[in-house]
Formats: C-alpha cells, sequence, structure tokens
C-alpha cells in the first residue's frame, strides 16, 4: 500500500517519497515516525505552493488575454468602418485625431501589455519560498517507479488490480489516471526485457484514456508509443490494426495525423512501404512527428550508462569495409568505414583527420569560444540552458588551411556545400553534456536552405571516460576517437524528420571532449541526393 501512495505523489509532480522514507513507513519509534510526518508535511507545504503560483500565473494571463479580446473587439468595428469608407479618417478633424491616437498611444500600450512579462517576478517570489524544499529529482521519480514495479511483481498483480488497488491490503480508493499509467510504461518501452510488462500498463493506459482529462498532445504519444511497443513485442498485426482505426485522425491545436498504419503493415508483410502501391505525397505528414524533446532522458541514460545495447543477432548485419564513397579524393586513401546501424544510416570513419588538422581545429577556437545556446521556437532567441553544458565557436569556412579538410567532408556526404554551415567547435569539460534532441528543426521554423538534412560529427580527441553520442531510438552509443567522423542523415529522402535520428551527448565523466560539427541543409541537394514522393522513404 506505501509503494502505491508514494507512487501516486510522484506522479503529481511534487510530492513523492523516496525508497529511504518507505521504509520509514513501518518504523514504530516515535523519532522516525515524526520525522516521517515532517516529510509529509513538506510534500503537502510544496504542492500548497506550487498551486499558488499557478493560481496567479492563471490571474496574470487571463487579465492580459481579457485586455487584448477587449481591444481587438472595439477596433475589429472601427475597421469595419475604415472599409466602408477609407477617407473617412482623414476628412473629419475628430476621426483623424482618433487614428492617430490608435497608431501612437493605443497600440503601443497594447504591445506593452502583450510583451510584458510578469512571470519572472512571479518566480523570483516563488523561488524563495520553495528554496528551503528539496524538489524532487527525475531519478528520485524513476526510482519510485522501479519500487513500483517491485511490488506489483512480488504481489504478482496486474498492472488493472494495482492501477485500482484492487488487492488484499489496499486500504484507499485512489486510482491511477491514464497518464499516470503511461509515466510507469514510459520507463519499459525501449527495454527489451521489459516490453511486455510496458505493454501491459499501455494497455491499462489507453482503457483509462478520456478525452476530457488528458491534453491532445499526451493522446499523440500514448497512441504512438501504444502501436510501437504492440509491434516490438510481436503483436505486429494488432499494432497495423489498431493504427488503422486512427489513420489520419486530426488531432486538434493543429497536431499533426497519427498515422503508423502503413509503415507497421509494410513490417508485417516484410517489404518496404513503397511496394504497398499506396499514394501519399510531402503534404501528408503522418509520421512528420513534433520535434520537442520527447522525454526519453532516462533511456538515452541507459544508453550511455551501457544498459540499452542493440541485440547480437543485429550486430551480427553490421559491417565494416574500405569505401571511396564514389569520390575520387579517396581513391588513393579509401576511407575505413564501420556502420553502426543501418536503417537510419549511421557510420563512423576512422582516422578521417589527421594529427595536424585536428591540432590546427583545436587551436583556431582557443580563447574564442562562448556557452552553447540553443532556440526552441521559431519566435525566440538563442538562449543558454542547463541542458546543454558546452561552449562553441564558428569556424569561419574562408580560412585557407581548412579547404582541403572541407572538401573531403563534403565528399563524405556526397552532398553540395552549397547551404552547408560553418563548421561548429564544440568543447565539452568534466560533466558537460547534451540531452536528447535532433539535428532538424521542426517544422513552424523558417529555413531559408531548408533543413539539415545531414550531419557530419567529428572527433578531436579520445575521452577517457563518457562523451559518447548516444542514438536512444537505436540502443547506438559512438564512443570518441580522436580523427573520427561519425555521419548520419536527419531527413528521409521525402524531406520528413526522420524520428530515428534522435541524439545525445553523454556526460563527460573524466577528462574533457573537443567535437567538430558541419550540419548540411536541404536546399541545392536535388542532384546529390533525388528526394522521392514518398513519405516513408
Amino acid at each position: 500500500m506505501r509503494i502505491i501512495t508514494q507512487f501516486l505523489l510522484v506522479t503529481t509532480s511534487v510530492c513523492y517519497l523516496s525508497a529511504s522514507e518507505v521504509k520509514d513507513v513501518d518504523e514504530t519509534l516515535p523519532g522516525k515516525k515524526k520525522a516521517r510526518e515532517m516529510s509529509i508535511r513538506d510534500y503537502q507545504q510544496m504542492d500548497l505552493l506550487a498551486l499558488e503560483y499557478l493560481g496567479y500565473a492563471v490571474q496574470i494571463f487571463e487579465g492580459k488575454l481579457k485586455f487584448m479580446k477587449f481591444f481587438r473587439k472595439h477596433y475589429l468595428v472601427e475597421e469595419s468602418a475604415l472599409k466602408l469608407d477609407p477617407y473617412r479618417f482623414t476628412s473629419d478633424v475628430i476621426q483623424h485625431f482618433k487614428i492617430m491616437k490608435r497608431f501612437v498611444h493605443d497600440w503601443d500600450e497594447m504591445f506593452k501589455v502583450v510583451k510584458d512579462n510578469q512571470i519572472p517576478d512571479l518566480d523570483k517570489q516563488y523561488e524563495k519560498k520553495v528554496k528551503k524544499y528539496d524538489w524532487p529529482s527525475d531519478e528520485r521519480l524513476r526510482e519510485v517507479v522501479e519500487n513500483y514495479l517491485d511490488f506489483q511483481k512480488k504481489k504478482k498483480l496486474s498492472a488493472k488490480a494495482l492501477a485500482d488497488q484492487k488487492f488484499a491490503g489496499a486500504k484507499h480508493e485512489t486510482k491511477l489516471r491514464s497518464s499516470d499509467c503511461h509515466a510507469i510504461a514510459a520507463h519499459l518501452i525501449y527495454d527489451p526485457k521489459r516490453q511486455s510488462l510496458a505493454l501491459e500498463w499501455l494497455k491499462e493506459a489507453y482503457a483509462r484514456f478520456h478525452e476530457k482529462n488528458e491534453t491532445e498532445r499526451y493522446k499523440q504519444d500514448l497512441l504512438l508509443d501504444l502501436a510501437f511497443t504492440l509491434s516490438e513485442t510481436g503483436h505486429t498485426k494488432e499494432a497495423v490494426d489498431f493504427a488503422e482505426n486512427f489513420t489520419r485522425t486530426n488531432l486538434k491545436n493543429g497536431y499533426i495525423y497519427v498515422d503508423m498504419h502503413k509503415y507497421l503493415k509494410a513490417r508485417l508483410e516484410n517489404r518496404p512501404v513503397q511496394d504497398l502501391k499506396e499514394n501519399t505525397t510531402p503534404e501528408d505528414t503522418t509520421l512528420d512527428l513534433p520535434l520537442l524533446p520527447d522525454l526519453r532522458h532516462w533511456h538515452l541514460a541507459d544508453v550511455c550508462k551501457g544498459n540499452a545495447r542493440l541485440p547480437p543477432s543485429y550486430v551480427a548485419k553490421l559491417k565494416c569495409r574500405y569505401t571511396i564513397n564514389d569520390s575520387p579524393l579517396f581513391v588513393l586513401s579509401p576511407l575505413r568505414e564501420e556502420e553502426l546501424y543501418l536503417d537510419p544510416k549511421v557510420s563512423i570513419y576512422r582516422n578521417f583527420l589527421t594529427d595536424g588538422e585536428v591540432d590546427s581545429l583545436i587551436d583556431s577556437a582557443y580563447g574564442r569560444m562562448n556557452d552553447a545556446k540553443i532556440r526552441q521556437g521559431p519566435s525566440e532567441s538563442n538562449r543558454s540552458t542547463d541542458y546543454r553544458q558546452s561552449k562553441v565557436f564558428f569556424l569561419d569556412g574562408r580560412t585557407p588551411k581548412f579547404e582541403r579538410f572541407l572538401k573531403r567532408t563534403d565528399a563524405l556526404t556526397g552532398l553540395g556545400n552549397e547551404t552547408a554551415e560553418h563548421v561548429q567547435l564544440s568543447y565539452y569539460d568534466a560533466g558537460g553534456w547534451y540531452t536528447s534532441h535532433y539535428d532538424a528543426f521542426p517544422n513552424d521554423f523558417e529555413l531559408r536552405n531548408g533543413n539539415r538534412i545531414a550531419t557530419v560529427l567529428f572527433y578531436l580527441n579520445d575521452v577517457k571516460v563518457g562523451g559518447e553520442t548516444a542514438f536512444y531510438h537505436l540502443n547506438v552509443a559512438a564512443e570518441p576517437e580522436k580523427g573520427s567522423a561519425l555521419v548520419w542523415f536527419n531527413l528521409k529522402r521525402s524531406g520528413l524528420t526522420n524520428m530515428l535520428s534522435g541524439h545525445g551527448a553523454c556526460p563527460v565523466l573524466y577528462g574533457h571532449k573537443w567535437i567538430a560539427t558541419r550540419w548540411f541543409h536541404h536546399r541545392g541537394q536535388m542532384l546529390k541526393r533525388p528526394c522521392t514522393l514518398n513519405k516513408y522513404e
């Protein structure tokens, strides 16, 4: 019973107990019991503070929204009058005054209200109040979920019985919501040994799903995870039927379609999607998922730790070879390619850079690096974050001494360099890392040269411990080796993002890491990498 209560506290994002605190439940010593009560009070107080913060934030946004709606309604009437009589505001002195006031004062005031952000002030007040509390971390949440699953295993309970608390010894009637069950399954989806258990929890989450209680984005995540896990556990036919029920289901708020039907059907029939002879167009972007971080950070950590690996049967298909990549530049000195994954193709080329090129690249960045920043939305500016800890510098591509290096890089990918970005030098000190992300940009970004079609990442030094580039959907981690070049494509030939290209930089546990990155863009590659009208290719 204590484990269930503990997990429910976790899923509210503010109140939950560690394993050591769970143990204290059965203790009868007065001192420990008192300590336990104080811990619960702390969590309750944190919950109240979070609700208070949310309440003030709602008031701020509702006030701004009310003002903007009033302003818009008022001036829509004025705009209608202007359309009926364009000369009204110039022929009458009063009307002329009104329109000048409207632009000089009213619109200025409206823009100030829209841009005025009172949240930072609220944040400061809130941070002072919660500073004395130990806010739960992701690791502690994971620990609680593992305890919850251990409890299920020991009691031999089904996911439904545990979620409903219908078992011997249950004292409360608190039930898990759909998103609670999904949160449990999220820890298991990418673990081959526990995917059957993940499927049980995902089915329970789906059975409990209710449109009014969950967000549209959550619905999309649940459906995709369920279809994926069905397929991974050998229930491909069921996955196909399930996905077909939601084929071309348009979610609200502009979210993309949920449609894995063709992909799963092709997998079931063991043939390429294009052989299904089903018409698709680039506009029919049903597999073009949003590129926001999908909370797979835990699995990224598993890949970094080596807990998630490719099965031996798949590794046996990978090859090492000498190749010239159809380029005369490599005829006398062939490339040493090592395949890390086949589809999407991820390869590492050993000894691509000479020691002299490595030294020149590092020397060019010394004393000129700045903290790395990211841009999360099309209307946002670059900003520093706590989930990308590194320093960067962009190399001037016009420097003559790097001309040979750049030509060989272009030949390595077989792409044109007209729209390629300048080489980015990055330095990770001990503890430096970069969370799960995609190199391709979301669809709402306006990109003059198209999206990032391919990435070439160069390792400029050996890292003693850590620093791998981990592809968390593939269970692949490339270890840094001085002079090596890691290459992968971020886009399919259709121009859509390959959602299996998600990756992250594992923490540098001992030593430091230097890398150089060159991104190639989609524009101008029509002859180099012809596109297709089939979105699955």
